[in-house]
């Protein structure tokens, strides 16, 4: 038996896999303005594709939606986009993009990398995935995991 790749099984929910669309440039008056930088997250134009894909494979997740400059509290800045919990398993995700303004792949942040450590210092599984490029890996993802 043939798995679909995660295009078919989108096209089947009736979704079709994201492609972000560019955001409008910022002028530079605009980001020096702010209290802090602002940035483009292509990223989450990825967010409900990724959201449907787990959902079609019988996980649960928990995706912050909290901006972390209105966190008050130390120790949030760089919590993984999702924690995606499947029968028997646990993951930590995050997700990156390839940007639209500049054609680079996304990387970890320095928090981020502190939040990954941690996770797999305590036996705990993060994973992180470059899209659109990554789709078929979140594919093989899953089904590691017994989801097909």
């Amino acid at each position: 038996m043939t798995i679909p790749s995660v295009a078919q099984q989108l096209g089947a929910m009736g979704h079709a896999l994201a492609k972000p669309v560019k955001a409008e440039r910022l002028r530079a008056t605009t980001l020096s303005n702010t209290p802090h930088r602002q940035q483009v997250r292509t990223e989450e134009g990825f967010y409900e594709a990724f959201e449907d894909l787990l959902l079609k494979h019988g996980c649960w997740f928990f995706h912050p939606t909290t901006s972390h400059y209105t966190r008050k509290h130390r120790g949030q800045k760089g919590y993984p986009d999702y924690t995606v919990f499947g029968v028997g398993w646990v993951s930590w995700v995050e997700l990156k993009a390839t940007s639209l303004a500049t054609g680079k792949d996304g990387r970890l942040e320095a928090e981020q990398r502190t939040y990954k450590e941690f996770i797999e210092r305590a036996g705990g599984e993060h994973v992180v995935f470059t899209l659109p490029a990554d789709w078929a890996a979140v594919d093989a993802w899953l089904e590691s995991k017994g989801i097909a």
